[in-house]
């Protein structure tokens, strides 16, 4: 195969391949804005929960159990929000490096019809609508911040109120 016929071959398994893609994030669209505004309000809950523990101290014995229960809760969807939020992520990094790789590669490249169909593709690449919550937010690492300002604000002011010693 030539050079051009490989990049076109590329391009169109990018296409097929964007169109799933698509298609999958239209249909999961919803549930990423419903799991992600879920899993917020039960690590809110959690993490309330691990510091009230801490900050007050209580006499049921079940409550060193619940604590426990609670740290592993709170660790493991911490951790499963972070991977899904850094895997988007990775995805979004690979596509810009492709990018790169195509400006670099379309400098070398001396036929005017393999040019083209490098820009071609590149152009394609710059136009793909990124993962998104129905619109409402991008799934990427870049949200992860505002989740665990959320969190802590949420906790902090709830911490402010007395919790019964019981």
């Amino acid at each position: 195969m030539k050079p051009a016929e490989i990049i076109e071959y590329l391009r169109i398994y990018h296409e097929e391949l964007s169109l799933c893609i698509y298609s999958w994030n239209k249909c999961m669209d919803p549930y990423f804005l419903i799991h992600t505004v879920v899993e917020l309000g039960m690590l809110i809950i959690h993490w309330y929960a691990v510091i009230a523990y801490l900050v007050y101290s209580f006499k049921d014995p079940q409550a060193h159990t619940i604590h426990l229960i609670n740290w592993a809760f709170v660790i493991f969807h911490t951790y499963s929000l972070f991977l899904f939020l850094k895997n988007a992520q990775q995805l979004k990094n690979m596509v810009n490096g492709l990018i790169n790789f195509l400006l670099e590669y379309s400098t070398r490249v001396s036929n005017p019809d393999e040019h083209q169909q490098i820009r071609f593709f590149i152009e394609k690449i710059k136009n793909h609508r990124p993962f998104t919550a129905s619109g409402v937010f991008t799934i990427d690492l870049g949200i992860a911040g505002p989740i665990s300002a959320n969190i802590l604000t949420y906790v902090l002011v709830a911490l402010q109120f007395e919790i019964p010693k019981e």
